[in-house]
């Protein structure tokens, strides 16, 4: 009898604890029930943290995982379906993973699914609504921290480019100083032309054939071709000009007091002040110059034709090695075979040759 009455006063206030957890949870506001059950349910909202890296495709630290599992459920218990604490949650998620906007919406149906569960229909209407108005603060957070992101990438690779192109611009200025630094130290009269009209004469053109800068420079090539060459030569050589023939060519070049001079003359295209142009070099010739050989009597390889054009270029030898990604001993090595090939010991009168005789070149920065 008193097992029988106790069991029975249990089972009362068994009861009398539903009924006052029943009128509590009634009296309860529902998003403080909703609350209250996603609070006793924490554990399995782990399961979607779980799942998190599988929509990630590759490894998620725990620690970042943890930290963001923490975000987000304080923002829906805490602060719920606060605009601004669901853009706080987009933009830690982009900023944390860099998901693509279809994997934000996978983590957010898995989130839902473990949300919705074991609501009643009052609690899933009132829920819904305001849920979908979270995911969408969310997602616009996500969004706008990535349209940062890619706009600061944006401009780092601005950055980079133009740092870049400065570097390659300095390299090329430093290599026309170079070429220019050669043109004024030749000892062959050297003149540049753009167009037809001439923009530069070195100094061994006042030397060798008494025309001063101010003779010459700005006026066009035809008429110094008339004042300068033989009438006999001078249809020969315009004909070369507009046919653009490199190859050089044997002519007399008339110096300012009249007297002719035998020349050998041989045109190319060069970089110079930021343009291309034509360079003409003048060899004077008399009864004991040596003619220069062609490029295949000399037989230079490819490599050593590559060397002798950066030496043209005003390159040091140690500069040409890095250009080239060869030891300096490899570039002293070929220098003695061009210069036994050219049969010369000077630098001077293979640059020379090299400016004569070789294909064109054009200064590009390494």
């Amino acid at each position: 009898m008193r097992n029988s009455s106790t069991c029975r006063k249990l089972q009362v206030l068994s009861v009398v604890d539903a009924l006052v957890s029943l009128v509590y949870c009634q009296n309860m506001d529902i998003s403080e029930q909703i609350a209250s059950q996603w609070a006793a349910r924490q554990k399995e909202f782990e399961v979607v943290w779980w799942l998190l890296p599988r929509i990630q495709q590759e490894a998620v630290d725990e620690d970042v995982a943890e930290k963001l599992q923490s975000r987000i459920t304080a923002c829906l218990l805490m602060t719920p379906f606060d605009a601004q604490s669901g853009q706080q949650v987009g933009s830690t998620l982009a900023q944390q993973f860099g998901f693509h906007l279809e994997k934000l919406g996978q983590l957010q149906q898995m989130l839902a699914e473990q949300l919705f569960r074991g609501l009643n229909d009052k609690q899933v209407v009132w829920l819904a609504p305001r849920l979908t108005a979270f995911w969408s603060a969310m997602t616009v957070g996500y969004g706008q921290a990535l349209q940062q992101f890619y706009a600061q990438e944006q401009a780092a690779q601005q950055q980079k480019l133009l740092a870049e192109f400065q570097r390659l611009t300095e390299q090329a200025a430093e290599s026309e100083e170079r070429f220019e630094a050669l043109f004024k130290a030749s000892s062959q009269p050297v003149f540049l032309h753009e167009n037809g009209r001439i923009l530069a004469i070195n100094h061994a053109v006042t030397q060798q054939l008494g025309y001063a800068k101010k003779d010459l420079i700005g006026k066009k090539v035809q008429a110094l071709i008339q004042t300068m060459t033989l009438p006999a030569d001078q249809t020969k050589i315009l004909k070369r000009m507009q046919n653009g023939q490199e190859r050089p060519y044997h002519t007399q070049c008339l110096t300012k007091e009249g007297t002719a001079v035998a020349v050998e003359a041989a045109a190319r295209q060069v970089a110079y002040q930021n343009r291309i142009v034509r360079m003409v070099v003048l060899t004077p010739l008399d009864d004991t110059t040596v003619p220069l050989p062609e490029l295949e009597e000399v037989g230079l390889s490819e490599r050593q034709q590559a060397v002798l054009d950066k030496m043209a270029q005003g390159f040091t030898d140690r500069e040409i090695s890095q250009c080239l990604d060869v030891s300096l001993s490899t570039i002293n090595h070929h220098k003695a075979e061009i210069f036994e090939k050219l049969k010369t010991n000077s630098r001077t009168k293979a640059i020379t040759w090299a400016w004569r005789r070789l294909p064109p070149f054009e200064f590009e920065p390494q």
